[in-house]
């Protein structure tokens, strides 16, 4: 049932399996992808990429300073936690039990797209998230800072 059009609640079976929403399953170029690499996100998500979208990161990633030690701790987080499921013919995908507790996703997940990856949540924990916690500036302030606001789609 959709929350809003880019933010889904859908059940994990006990197999750690996800239904991806059918739209979530077209690349860039509307072609379908049935092959996703998934790895640990920021602020305690999962992050679900297609291959090309996998591809593009890695790209970026490659031009950051690997002689800096939190950009090397960064780059051996994400990829020793980077894991490739395949959807079966029911659309699902598997993720590790370890990956589904480092997010603390246990029977239920949220699945927010954005135009460049899937984040999973955990979804009590991303409405504290919306709401900001202590110490997290108001989403107000923050949208004031974005430079070049009117130059967003």
């Amino acid at each position: 049932m959709p929350l809003t059009k880019n933010s889904y609640n859908y059940s994990v079976d006990h197999k750690g399996r996800v239904s991806l929403p059918a739209k979530y399953r077209k690349t860039n170029s509307s072609t379908l992808c049935d092959t996703y690499m998934i790895t640990v996100g920021l602020e305690g998500c999962l992050v679900v990429y297609s291959m090309d979208q996998w591809e593009n990161f890695i790209g970026k990633l490659k031009k950051l300073h690997s002689n800096k030690k939190d950009i090397r701790r960064y780059l051996r987080i994400i990829f020793s936690n980077a894991t490739e499921s395949q959807l079966d013919k029911q659309g699902r995908m598997s993720i590790s039990q370890e990956l589904l507790a480092d997010a603390k996703i246990e029977k239920e997940v949220r699945i927010i797209k954005l135009p460049d990856r899937i984040e999973l949540w955990n979804p009590e924990l991303f409405k504290k998230y919306e709401k900001g916690g202590e110490g997290e500036r108001p989403i107000e302030e923050i949208v004031e800072e974005i430079e070049d606001w009117n130059d967003l789609p």
